[in-house]
């Protein structure tokens, strides 16, 4: 049986990934922190790494997220949260698959001419939120190569 964690599973995509992990992998596969039961934090490193290592997950969904245009709440949840999560899953050694919720907002203004976006185009995020997402982007490049098995989804028009 695999074991999946989600991060965020109460966001618009997190929701969608908890339905659909429990039609594949049944409703015992699943650990899903609740961020309002103060049990976790995905900005303290410490208990997301007790997080992964007591629950040795086989697949990590990554949808918490920061729409704030505060700075620092934005690259707390979207960077440092991330980050942890790729850290600890790269100290602990698991062969874990993570999976980063990205945004389109990464690549920031598109110009009808310029579509479809290959994605090897040049990130130029106009936004705080772009900006962080493009950062979480940037940990994957670092941690892949460290032998993390991480993927960004980088996700278009969502709504919900």
């Amino acid at each position: 049986m695999k074991r999946v964690l989600i991060f965020g599973s109460k966001g618009v995509i997190g929701r969608q990934l908890v339905k659909e992990c429990m039609v594949k992998f049944g409703p015992n596969s699943l650990t899903l922190p609740a961020k309002s039961d103060n049990s976790w934090d995905i900005v303290n490193s410490k208990s997301v790494s007790e997080l992964i290592e007591g629950g040795k997950p086989d697949l990590i969904f990554n949808s918490a997220v920061s729409y704030e245009e505060n700075f620092s709440e934005a690259v707390s949840v979207n960077v440092i949260g991330s980050q942890n999560i790729l850290e600890s899953v790269h100290r602990l050694g698991l062969k874990a698959r993570v999976i980063l919720i990205g945004s389109a907002a990464e690549y920031g203004n598109v110009s009808a001419q310029e579509n479809p976006i290959p994605e090897t185009r040049v990130l130029k995020p106009y936004s705080i939120y772009g900006m962080t997402k493009a950062l979480q982007t940037s940990l994957a490049h670092f941690y892949a190569p460290l032998g993390v098995d991480v993927i960004v989804a980088r996700l278009f028009n969502i709504s919900g």
